[in-house]
């Protein structure tokens, strides 16, 4: 148990851009915060919040919990806005971008 990363446990679908992007502003804060490290991803995530076109068709984060090293995955299909999800990578996920 980690009281750094517990509270993130939940996977959260993402089904609508609105929705991507306030996942998003979310874990900018906790990065900045330092709860949170970016290991990988697809873009800086920085370049979402701006609503502008989308950097590619599909975005995928791999983050890293900085007290206990959980690793958790934010992705999104942007050709639909939707499709992607915010969850605890397990041995048994896909390992997209790790």
């Amino acid at each position: 148990m980690c009281t750094q990363c517990d509270g993130y446990l939940e996977r959260k679908r993402v089904n609508s851009p609105y929705e991507y992007r306030d996942l998003v502003r979310q874990i900018v804060a906790t990065v900045e915060e330092g709860r949170f490290q970016v290991l990988s991803g697809t873009c800086p995530l920085q370049t979402i919040l701006p609503p502008k076109r989308w950097p590619s068709d599909y975005i995928v984060h791999v983050l890293r919990c900085s007290t206990c090293s959980r690793r958790f995955r934010l992705s999104v299909e942007t050709h639909r806005g939707c499709g992607g999800a915010w969850e605890v990578i397990t041995s048994s996920s896909r390992s997209w971008a790790q």
